[in-house]
């Protein structure tokens, strides 16, 4: 068998071969470089080297070549409608576009044939593509938008002649062997993850488009339609997306040859709104019907000015860089999602666009990853689809609760798609279906009325936001329409040519709240009387409004998934009242008041499932340890249902965002184990990582197993069972670190704002009274010592950091016989000339960059008091988030903690050398990994150490106290460490070695007391000693 190696070299040889014929045909003038079909057949052999089957349409699929007729009719409208010779597949999925040209033609100057490829890869989502004519290949990064008057080497990383392909080789193989290509190594060397400066993909821009026009077009329709609209504004939001949806999907179907191309633009000529309106009660109505064209009562009666529509017209059409030919569904759903998070108001009689409530916190909405959204109805609808009938596969329902733009649901579909297609192929679906399918050169299609009833039977979606709704319902429209622009000679067969051919597609895409039933009027009856409350409030039966779902044998839906809102419930409180008191009386998960939506979304998603029923959520993985989480376990637990955890690693899942996310497969029934994956890669390296791991009935080797009967309201750990079983012991021989008899576990201070209350002391430092130090925004200032306190944050934190501050913070407080007063700014500035007059003139910029307390003299002082009274004696002082677990310990008790950084421990009553030990067991192997297994992961190996993760960590309270030898022993090490830690930070390089030698006997001292401590088995120490600590200890400096 050939090595890889030795496959590459016969490649090699081969398109050396390729060469040397294309050029003897050359020089004897055998070739037509005036035809398009000349350079292509020598790109199909081109292809054929790199392993790419042409005459597969699964692999390649080639675009309809144009007339010269059709070419120059297109040419007469403006039409930039001119599909891409190649398209390089992968199932259905297209990886990269090829355009062929002549051979005649100058690639290398030619901006309009750049323009056009680089248009359609773009609008497509690609991460390249490429122009060649074969005598010259042309490359072209689709991360860039592309631009009319682009140069033809803008966006083009490479760009070969003929005779530097062989000396270009190893980037033509990375770039074109169907094997890599396929395997995602465009996406690798084009990622969005990374992209350079100067890109913008099709969704950000689109959407910034869409966003602009959406609120001017608000504008516009209140203007001129107040009279009509001053009774219900809230009308106005939603009328102005059904103008927007309509457009943007008349504008696709013109591309896939539903509808005539240019159509949108001819109605300019003859007035656009008036013609537009006609057509959508009329023309429009009677092809489509369905979510797009309803016949809305009030679309018909609002008057417009037609001229307002022109430039936003035009600029959907050549030389437009969007093709929505090539337009992914999903694309165009992320390109909606990233504004929806955005309302349409008037306030005070003027029309503004607003972040909604729900998102202010988050900072927007952002899109879950098309693969993430595979990956999670995959799994979630495995068991459903192991049925060859398609009477029970149309049998399925399957809901998104929080459905959005229709991401998930647009995903549902597709899956249900292929596995109908799959069906059909195998010939095991009867002639009775016969018009659900059409043949055509790639293989068999679903009609209109296939992709229809798949629809109206089995994909549901609720959401509280109207907008989004539209949105949606269109979502399911485009998906009819998907792929028509390759088949427009079997228009009339597929059903595009029909009446109401999107007739009940979004039926089942409803307004509502999914949390709220409608019970909540005994539950809220003040809510009955509350209309605007009401309004933002929206119950939802799902028994009534999806009444055959819940009125069958079995009933709910088999299947739900998703990605729930994260925002927090206790945020409601303001935004919704009525929500917040009716989520904490009926979901046992909300009773504290204190979780995300997304806990109330899995206890209610439960509810809805039927007995075999499956849930699939991307979540917080927070959810997992946090105290708050812990009713959710306790109901999962109780109910043996987690089927699946795949577990990220990488924080950057979200594009744009630093998340800690999860994938969670729950199941009605009972299930024994779960079954967990820890997912270590970041994208674009995960998608691939995703993809090749099997099912857990397939390849159960590839995850950990645990008992589902191990599970409950505790912390959910997903490491070494041997780690954990270990763990669970030593809790149950010696306590945890809460059971420390008066060990108190604190933060620190929450100043107002830290960019301006911290304050970094310069090399000049203290002199007398008064601090020179800089701010956040590296001013340098002189304040008086005295109006500050010094904080210890977790900056460079090691094992016994000396006490030095690192910053002292503003401290507007008196502190008076152990109580704490605010001093008001008046006498504060009085007081302190320097730090009054510094905060006077930064009050505009703090009062308008956080939220200050009420009262005109307090607007300096903290909004959240807390800690602000130190207690004399030592403390240990921890850092929150780090690789280990590490302490210092502040001898006086002065340093005060960065609130969001350190946390402060101390025993009530101790003395120092009870703090010193404290810290030397904090800075221990064993307590770091014991401490570790139960943590939260954070990003690049780190995790969170606060105080709820710290409480639970195994910890020998009563040796510790009894066994005053030992605390005598590890504070003198400690003193040890610190001295020889001080030794080596002044230390030459020369002498370095040696104190580190030193450090190590150190803390292999201290390590075995505390093993001892602990009274470790042989064993335990062995598997303490096996996973160690994550960072060296004696690097310090």
């Amino acid at each position: 068998m050939a090595t890889r190696e030795q496959e590459k070299q016969t490649r090699k040889d081969n398109l050396k071969k390729l060469i040397g014929k294309y050029q003897a045909f050359s020089k004897k003038d055998e070739l037509d470089e005036s035809s398009e079909d000349t350079a292509r057949s020598w790109i199909n052999e081109l292809l054929n080297i790199f392993g790419w089957d042409t005459m597969d349409p699964a692999q390649v699929h080639q675009g309809k070549k144009l007339s010269s007729r059709e070419k120059k009719k297109l040419a007469e409208i403006d039409s930039g409608h001119n599909i891409p010779d190649y398209a390089l597949m992968s199932g259905k999925k297209t990886l990269a576009f090829i355009d062929a040209k002549r051979i005649a033609l100058d690639i290398s100057a030619d901006k309009d044939s750049a323009f056009q490829i680089r248009s359609y890869g773009w609008s497509k989502g690609l991460p390249c593509s490429f122009l060649t004519n074969f005598k010259e290949f042309a490359v072209y990064d689709c991360r860039f938008k592309p631009k009319r008057k682009d140069s033809a080497d803008n966006a083009r990383p490479f760009f070969w002649s003929l005779d530097q392909y062989l000396s270009n080789y190893d980037h033509l193989e990375d770039l074109l062997l169907c094997e890599k290509v396929q395997n995602g190594n465009l996406e690798f060397r084009f990622a969005k993850e990374t992209q350079p400066k100067g890109t913008r993909s099709l969704d950000q821009d689109f959407a910034e488009k869409l966003s602009e026009f959406r609120l001017q077009l608000a504008r516009h329709i209140w203007n001129s339609n107040k009279d009509k609209l001053k009774t219900d504004p809230d009308q106005l939001g939603y009328l102005t997306q059904v103008i927007l949806d309509r457009i943007i999907f008349i504008r696709v179907a013109e591309s896939k040859g539903v509808e005539e191309d240019g159509l949108l633009k001819s109605f300019i000529g003859d007035g656009f709104w008036s013609k537009f309106q006609k057509a959508s009660g009329i023309e429009f109505l009677k092809h489509y019907d369905g979510p797009m064209f309803n016949g809305e009562s009030i679309f018909d009666q609002i008057v417009l000015d037609d001229s307002f529509f022109h430039s936003f017209i035009e600029s959907l059409y050549y030389p437009s860089p969007y093709r929505f030919d090539v337009m992914p569904v999903k694309l165009l759903s992320d390109t909606y999602e990233t504004f929806l998070d955005k309302k349409i108001v008037v306030q005070g009689g003027s029309v503004k666009e607003i972040l909604r409530p729900e998102y202010e916190k988050a900072g927007g909405a952002v899109s879950t990853p098309e693969y993430i959204v595979r990956t999670i109805c995959q799994r979630t609808l495995a068991q459903a689809l192991q049925t060859e009938n398609i009477e029970s596969i149309l049998n399925l329902k399957l809901l998104d609760p929080a459905c959005g733009s229709g991401t998930f649901i647009g995903v549902i579909f597709d899956i249900l798609e292929e596995k109908i297609l799959s069906l059909q192929k195998a010939r095991k679906i009867s002639v009775e279906y016969a018009d659900w399918f059409t043949e055509s050169e790639t293989g068999t299609l679903l009609t209109v009325l296939g992709k229809r009833e798949l629809i109206r039977n089995c994909i549901y979606g609720v959401d509280l936001s109207s907008e989004a709704v539209e949105v949606a319902r269109m979502s399911l429209a485009f998906k009819v329409l998907e792929n028509a622009e390759r088949y427009p000679y079997l228009h009339g067969k597929i059903g595009l040519h029909g009446n109401m051919i999107l007739l009940g597609i979004g039926e089942n895409i409803r307004h509502g709240n999914s949390l709220v039933e409608q019970n909540i009027f005994e539950i809220v009856p003040t809510l009955k009387k509350d209309l605007e409350e009401l309004t933002l409030v929206r119950p939802f039966s799902y028994k009534k409004a999806f009444h055959t779902v819940f009125s069958r044998k079995d009933p709910g839906f088999n299947a739900i998934v998703g990605n729930p809102p994260y925002v927090e419930v206790k945020w409601l409180k303001g935004w919704s009242p009525s929500t917040h008191e009716y989520l904490k009386s009926q979901y046992a998960t909300c009773e504290d008041g204190k979780v995300d939506l997304a806990v109330p979304f899995i206890e209610r998603s439960l509810e809805l499932l039927n007995k075999t029923g499956r849930l699939g959520f991307i979540i917080q993985k927070r959810l997992f340890k946090t105290e708050y989480g812990a009713n959710l376990r306790k109901l999962i637990s109780s109910m043996q249902s987690i089927e699946q955890v795949l577990d990220f690693q990488s924080s950057s899942v979200f594009m744009g965002r630093m998340t800690y996310v999860a994938i969670i497969v729950l199941g009605k029934d009972k299930t024994e184990n779960l079954y967990y994956h820890l997912l270590t890669n970041d994208p674009p390296e995960l998608t691939l990582q995703l993809a090749a791991l099997p099912l857990p009935s397939i390849s159960p080797e590839s995850y950990d197993i645990f008992p589902s009967k191990r599970l409950g309201a505790a912390p959910w750990d997903f490491g070494d069972p041997k780690m954990i079983e270990m763990r669970d012991n030593l809790l149950h021989r010696i306590g945890n670190l809460k059971q420390l008899l008066g060990l108190n576990i604190g933060v620190g201070l929450q100043m107002l704002w830290v960019k301006a209350y911290h304050l970094r002391p310069t090399q000049n430092s203290v002199t007398g009274k008064i601090l020179e130090a800089t701010n956040g925004f590296r001013d340098i200032l002189k304040i008086e010592t005295s109006a500050c306190r010094p904080l210890m944050c977790n900056e460079k934190f090691y094992t016994f950091k000396p006490n030095t501050p690192d910053v002292f913070g503003i401290f507007p407080y008196d502190i008076e016989s152990g109580e704490s007063k605010a001093i008001p700014f008046s006498i504060f500035r009085k007081r302190f000339p320097h730090a009054g007059g510094y905060l006077s003139k930064l009050k505009e910029k703090i009062t308008g960059s956080v939220e200050t307390p009420s009262g005109k003299d307090l607007w300096h002082t903290y909004t959240r008091e807390q800690n602000l009274v130190r207690q004399p004696g030592s403390q240990v002082l921890v850092p929150m988030t780090a690789k280990d677990t590490f302490a210092t310990c502040d001898r006086t008790g002065e340093l005060y903690c960065d609130n969001a950084n350190v946390n402060f421990l101390k025993v009530e009553d101790a003395d120092t050398n009870t703090h010193l030990a404290l810290a030397a067991i904090i800075n221990s192997t064993t307590f770091s990994v014991l401490a570790r297994l139960g943590a939260n992961p954070q990003s690049g190996g780190h995790f969170k150490f606060n105080k709820q993760f710290l409480w639970p960590i195994p910890f020998p309270s009563k040796n510790f106290i009894s066994n005053s030898s030992t605390r005598d022993g590890l504070a003198s090490l400690t003193n040890n460490i610190e001295r020889t830690q001080r030794h080596l930070i002044a230390a030459h390089s020369s002498k370095k070695e040696p104190l580190k030698q030193l450090l190590n006997h150190y803390w292999e001292q201290l390590d075995t007391l505390v093993e001892d401590l602990y009274k470790l088995t042989k064993n335990e120490r062995t598997l303490i000693q096996r996973e160690g600590r994550a960072t060296d200890r004696r690097e310090i400096d």
